[in-house]
């Protein structure tokens, strides 16, 4: 509605939302695991279906998932999250297959390279040393793979995993 009407159209969404408390499995009662999938799966159908309608209607644009290490491995303490982050994929590779007809890119963009590790606050990042720091990506470069896949003609690119790092390093 509002965003449409100041800029004349809608051309990509970006779903980033995630819940990830890092519990053990006998830590995460029912109402916690559906708490988690509800931030991390449903508002991946959440932000695609507020948009749908108006990507459909201009001809057009872009929905990305955001992918992860978790997106095809297992963690420790990481039961909801891995498998929301299984879901995210399953989602884009099927909806890509619907959204082709509309000229709706579906797709997903993970790290692709080692950053600051989830357990780890930002205060701890400030104080660890300036060499391990120095090994892990930083997150604002890697999101210019996500401008590049958002300015891509949407049937381009359609149903795939993408590296951030692989994008910004070529």
């Amino acid at each position: 509605g509002e965003l449409v009407g100041r800029w004349g159209r809608l051309d990509a969404v970006v779903h980033n939302a995630i819940y990830m408390p890092l519990i053990t499995f006998d830590a995460t009662t029912p109402e916690e695991w559906s708490r988690q999938l509800d931030v991390g799966l449903g508002g991946m159908f959440n932000c695609t279906h507020a948009a749908w309608e108006q990507l459909k209607a201009q001809g057009g644009g872009h929905v990305i998932g955001i992918a992860s290490g978790s997106s095809f491995r297992g963690f420790k303490e990481e039961i909801a999250y891995c498998t929301i982050k299984h879901g995210v994929e399953g989602f884009a590779k099927a909806l890509s297959l619907e959204a082709v007809d509309h000229n709706i890119a579906i797709n997903t963009i993970g790290p692709g390279a080692t950053i600051k590790p989830t357990r780890m606050t930002w205060d701890e990042y400030e104080q660890a040393p300036a060499e391990l720091r120095a090994t892990w990506a930083d997150p604002v470069e890697l999101g210019r793979a996500w401008v590049w896949l958002a300015s891509q003609p949407p049937a381009r690119i359609n149903g795939y995993r993408l590296d951030g790092a692989t994008i910004v390093d070529t």
